[in-house]
């Protein structure tokens, strides 16, 4: 009629009747220990293959539900491969940026330097003047 199966309370004992009551397999310790009252028979083609055609329901259920957990978890990893290549990107942007920033700054400084040089190179040479005039001036 059915393959034997094993109990999964009494792992040693083999299901051998149907509890009406619980709508569930049993074995004989079972019906000893939690099933004494309930109403059990022995169980048909049709109550197999019944349970059978439930049990490949919750496989197939089970067999989409992991497609579609694997599709969601290659798109996840698409979509972090992207962020990554980007987040590359963007430091090497950033790199870019600096090391123009750095030559800008050198540059400026360099300017900066520059004018600074030309406004004292002539400075010296007025402040003797208006050192001379100020001592003359003292004198008179």
């Amino acid at each position: 009629v059915h393959r034997a199966q094993y109990c999964a309370t009494h792992r040693t004992s083999r299901y051998e009747f149907y509890c009406e009551d619980c709508d569930v397999l049993v074995c004989q310790r079972c019906i000893l220990e939690a099933h004494q009252s309930h109403n059990y028979k022995l169980p048909s083609d049709a109550f197999v293959q019944q349970k059978r055609g439930q049990i490949q329901e919750l496989v197939n259920g089970l067999c989409g539900q992991l497609l579609e957990s694997h599709a969601a978890w290659q798109r996840l990893l698409e979509a972090i491969q992207s962020k990554e290549r980007r987040a590359a990107k963007v430091r090497g942007d950033i790199g870019d940026i600096f090391e123009q920033l750095a030559g800008a700054t050198d540059r400026r400084c360099s300017q900066l330097a520059a004018d600074l040089r030309s406004l004292g190179a002539g400075r010296p040479e007025g402040l003797v003047e208006e050192k001379s005039a100020c001592s003359a001036a003292i004198v008179d």
